[in-house]
């Protein structure tokens, strides 16, 4: 009797081991796989962390809107489309966060505008959340093109404002007509006078305060 009762003991060892086994098993199998989904969105985020030094592989500008200088706003409009047709991998007719990251590190136009303007890293997506007017996530071209477009008048505007007070004065516009390329191009396409003072005028539409604003300039030049 002793005996069975060995036999009973030492089966349900076993048996306590063998569950023991299985357990070990299983823990060893789920610690596997979380281990696996670890690597995998690691791997997955440092695909779409993207990195925006420049290499060699790519050419960039170092001023990118300085190329648009002696073009009218529609050229630059143009050439917005064609960088927006780019980025939208799936041809959707909108670009997503991660077509835009992709493009900020594969395609030269949006790379060269980003670096020009000294935007990196987590910067790049403030600049698409800022581009995403209705907050959906994904940019239309029509965003696109009016983000953008706002962009390279601002920078234009910034050039002409030398005081940096954020308004041009009749001066500055007066002096940008000789010296800003950019500036020069614009008022081109828009006004036929040539007086300075008749020019700064009909662009601040009727303010009299004697200084342009940037909102009034982007305005007057936008189409």
């Amino acid at each position: 009797e002793k005996e069975k009762e060995k036999d009973k003991k030492s089966k349900k060892s076993d048996k306590e081991e063998k569950r023991s086994e299985k357990e070990e098993k299983k823990l060893s199998s789920r610690k596997e796989k979380s281990d696996n989904n670890k690597e995998e969105t690691t791997n997955i985020n440092k695909k779409e962390r993207v990195s925006f030094e420049i290499t060699n592989e790519t050419e960039t500008s170092p001023y990118f809107w300085k190329q648009f200088e002696t073009k009218d706003i529609d050229f630059v409009k143009q050439s917005l489309q064609e960088m927006f047709s780019q980025l939208d991998v799936d041809g959707d007719q909108e670009v997503d966060k991660k077509e835009f990251l992709i493009g900020a590190r594969n395609n030269p136009n949006l790379r060269s505008l980003l670096d020009s303007s000294g935007i990196y890293d987590d910067a790049v997506m403030e600049l698409f959340n800022s581009a995403d007017a209705d907050a959906t996530a994904r940019l239309s071209i029509e965003e696109f093109i009016t983000f953008f477009t706002r962009a390279y008048l601002t920078e234009i505007f910034a050039a002409i404002n030398k005081s940096g007070t954020g308004a041009v004065s009749r001066h500055e516009l007066k002096t940008a007509l000789k010296e800003n390329i950019a500036f020069q191009t614009l008022v081109n396409k828009k006004i036929s006078h040539t007086d300075p003072t008749i020019i700064f005028d009909t662009i601040n539409n009727g303010d009299g305060s004697g200084f342009l604003k940037l909102a009034t300039f982007r305005q007057f030049f936008k189409d």
